[in-house]
């Protein structure tokens, strides 16, 4: 078996992937799901924690998917977390 070059790799890393498109028809409920879990530090989970009884949100999903939006946007991408 042949070894990838490395061309290649440096290329199929560095091209930007395009978007996800999803069906503007359906609401942020009937859309998919998958679940994310992360490890961050403890730190940061309190300030989130904190971040959602401030802003009275009722979930810290509701306050990531806020943030996942904004970071979309921020690249150009579609916000539709």
């Amino acid at each position: 078996m042949a070894k990838p070059s490395l061309h290649a790799a440096l290329h199929n890393k560095l091209t930007p992937k395009t978007p996800v498109t999803i069906d503007p028809g359906l609401t942020p409920i009937e859309r998919p799901t998958k679940k994310l879990i992360v490890e961050i530090p403890a730190e940061a989970h309190y300030q989130v924690d904190k971040m959602r009884l401030e802003m009275r949100r009722n979930s810290i999903k509701e306050l990531v998917t806020e943030a996942l939006n904004d970071l979309f946007k921020k690249y150009d991408y579609p916000p539709i977390a």
